[in-house]
């Protein structure tokens, strides 16, 4: 299971219209429900995290999406 992409545009989350993008906290708070549900369904070992950049460029930077919470 593949669990990133959600900087796309297609996310639903509009953070690619802010005038100022999302934190790391604000990103990994958003995303935890999902990412959770599909590391219980599917286990740890059959997950991985994946970035999808240049794509999510529009709505958050690399360094905020990679950091170490």
């Amino acid at each position: 299971m593949k669990l990133g992409g959600v900087g796309s545009v297609r996310s639903g989350y509009d953070w690619h219209r802010r005038a100022t993008k999302p934190s790391s906290e604000e990103l990994a708070q958003a995303v935890k429900p999902y990412f959770e549900w599909c590391i219980e369904k599917f286990g740890a070992a059959r997950c991985m995290f994946e970035s999808n950049f240049p794509v999510e460029k529009l709505s958050n930077n690399y360094g905020t999406l990679w950091k170490r919470i």
